[in-house]
């Protein structure tokens, strides 16, 4: 962001709601380059690609300069989907699942229909959101990254036992 010299805050920015809107669309600039990078080295393993998007927020996000910031944002977040941070969210251009969709490795999938590949992305979706916000409760990110990967695998291969 550039620097404020010499001028006022209000040169820059109309008020604390405008830069707030600034500031998260320059983070989802930088993680649509993190999810077009993720499909290409996870070769459109769609579980390892929201691994990588959770691993790039934790580690981009909680920055200690900017730690109390996103902690914030974040538990706001879970308390309210009508609040500061998703009203803002809605200016920023939403990822476009058209756009990746033909990237996803389906092959492995028991649903294979469009439909069916968007319900499991929002499912991914909502899991990781979920399990950022929740980070903040954890003594350690590395427990808060197991957790999170034990979801994945409930996710990816199941709770119930194959009736074979």
């Amino acid at each position: 962001m550039q620097e404020l010299q010499d001028g006022s805050f209000y040169q820059y920015f109309e008020d604390k709601e405008d830069l707030l809107s600034y500031l998260m669309k320059e983070k989802n600039i930088s993680m649509d380059k993190t999810v077009e990078k993720a499909f290409v080295e996870k070769k459109g393993d769609i579980f390892e690609i929201f691994i990588a998007i959770y691993d790039y927020i934790m580690q981009d996000f909680m920055k200690e300069n900017e730690i109390h910031f996103f902690q914030k944002i974040f538990e706001n977040m879970k308390t309210s989907e009508d609040n500061l941070f998703s009203m803002h969210m809605k200016d920023c251009p939403k990822p476009d699942i058209e756009k990746y969709f033909s990237f996803i490795d389906t092959s492995k999938f028991k649903q294979k229909e469009k439909e069916d590949v968007k319900i499991i992305v929002k499912m991914l979706y909502v899991l990781t959101k979920k399990a950022v916000v929740s980070s903040f409760q954890y003594q350690s990110k590395q427990q808060a990254r197991e957790d999170y990967l034990k979801q994945i695998e409930f996710l990816k291969y199941g709770i119930l036992k194959s009736e074979n």
